[in-house]
């Protein structure tokens, strides 16, 4: 559990852009602990709990917005580029394909490290 003066330090970016809209669907990095348990709280599921790996480059983690859905996307650094993780609504609902086939997209546009 971070600090409360570690709670806006933020995330290494790992090269995932603030924001990217991709086949109608939104995707925003979560960049600090802070951002991550409110994004917990506001979808009823576990992301909060990511904060350390976050912070230690171990996963980058995203809102995703579109198609009247929304969701928490799991991005993991590799020698690659990013693979998918998880990608979850509230109370961890299954994602659509439309997302996932949006989240697979997102992920092949960030650069390699």
């Amino acid at each position: 559990v971070f600090a409360c003066q570690d709670a806006c330090r933020p995330f290494p970016s790992m090269r995932v852009p603030d924001e990217s809209d991709v086949d109608g669907f939104r995707f925003s990095r979560l960049g600090t602990p802070a951002a991550l348990v409110s994004e917990g709280a506001r979808m009823e599921h576990c992301v909060g709990s990511y904060a350390t790996l976050a912070m230690s480059g171990g996963c980058v983690i995203c809102s995703v917005c579109g198609a009247g859905w929304r969701g928490t996307l799991e991005l993991l650094p590799t020698a690659d580029g990013m693979r998918l993780g998880q990608l979850r609504g509230k109370l961890n609902a299954e994602a659509p394909e439309a997302a996932w086939s949006a989240a697979r997209r997102f992920a092949l546009s960030i650069p390699c490290q």
